[in-house]
């Protein structure tokens, strides 16, 4: 655990010692500078404006570092976590949509399988996850077809390993507003198992994750993916699930409005729409071959229903009247966009 307060001090005494050294580098160079001009050392005098030059970038680097570093560790020093209450108020009423807009050209289906995943375990309640993919449409290698044909499997074999997670429990807060008068007492018992299932839910995906890896060269990323996204969520659902035992062998019973919070983030935690979309495919959207335009594309579809129409050797996209289109794009509140070989 970083002691904020020990990084500023240290900070400090390193930026006072720096600003003495620059008092000292300028006293020198002056006095220098003087005599060397003085003398008529023109050579000299330019050697010493070089190299003054360069040691003064030096120190300003240096102090733009250390003045960064101080800021950020007092923002740590007297940040706040907003409180899980708080934060839990999202799950009362209908929450504004979110959508994470993943670009991809190229990517391997592994990095982009962690980014998607990332993304879909992210704590809100109403989110997708839409794979922008950006690799020629007609790939020429038989390497590059492979690799398409695993990257647009993707969103498909992604919905169908949350779906029953998901459908289950949306069942639980069905069952849970269906009873006419709820135990409180059962329905944090009920909460408790429900929490520790998801636990393992997580921990069983990270097992199954590192069995089809040699552990002897396991990179940092993956080591990263394991510990923060799958992990790191699993303890806090486990210690989640143990909160509320404490909070029954304390006797200290919670409301019906804490509860049905918890079903409801509970069946929000797997509710995610995952899809993907291939611009290159039509002929009347912008094929420039940029990261911005792959997403701008796809933006620009936001909202509207669209119908598939045959053009010459190719398809175009026709906006349609939502009974006759093929599709239709929702336009949600948010957006994020996320490289495809990141994580959230």
């Amino acid at each position: 655990m970083i002691d904020h307060r020990i990084e500023i001090r240290i900070t400090s005494l390193c930026l006072a010692i720096t600003l003495c050294v620059l008092a000292g580098v300028l006293h020198f160079l002056v006095v220098q500078g003087t005599h060397t001009w003085a003398a008529h050392r023109g050579a000299l005098f330019l050697e010493i404006i070089v190299f003054g030059a360069a040691i003064l970038f030096l120190i300003y680097g240096n102090l733009l570092y250390q003045f960064c570093r101080l800021g950020y560790h007092r923002r740590r020093e007297n940040h706040k976590p907003v409180p899980r209450e708080t934060l839990e108020q999202l799950y009362e009423g209908k929450a504004p949509s979110l959508a994470v807009l993943i670009p991809s050209y190229k990517e391997e289906p592994s990095i982009i399988w962690q980014t998607m995943l990332s993304a879909a375990l992210m704590e809100y309640p109403e989110k997708s996850v839409v794979l922008l993919i950006d690799d020629p449409y007609r790939p020429k290698s038989t390497e590059d077809a492979l690799k398409l044909e695993q990257t647009r499997a993707m969103p498909t074999a992604l919905q169908k390993l949350f779906d029953p997670p998901a459908e289950r429990y949306r069942a639980e807060l069905k069952s849970f507003r269906e009873r006419v008068r709820a135990d409180v007492i059962a329905e944090t018992e009920r909460l408790t198992q429900c929490y520790a299932e998801v636990s393992a839910w997580l921990e069983t995906l990270a097992v199954k994750f590192l069995s089809g890896i040699d552990r002897t060269v396991l990179s940092h990323t993956d080591t990263f993916f394991v510990q923060e996204i799958l992990q790191k969520p699993a303890k806090k659902h486990a210690a989640f699930a143990e909160e509320l035992q404490e909070k029954l062998r304390r006797r200290d019973i919670p409301d019906i409005a804490f509860v049905e919070r918890q079903y409801v983030r509970l069946a929000s935690l797997f509710n995610v729409r995952f899809s993907g979309f291939e611009r290159k495919k039509y002929r009347n959207l912008s094929h420039e071959a940029n990261k911005a335009m792959n997403l701008n594309s796809y933006i620009g579809l936001m909202g509207k229903a669209w119908k598939e129409v045959e053009s010459g050797n190719g398809w175009e996209l026709r906006q349609a009247a939502p009974d006759s289109a093929d599709f239709e794009i929702a336009g949600p509140a948010y957006l994020i966009t996320l490289d495809a070989d990141s994580v959230l």
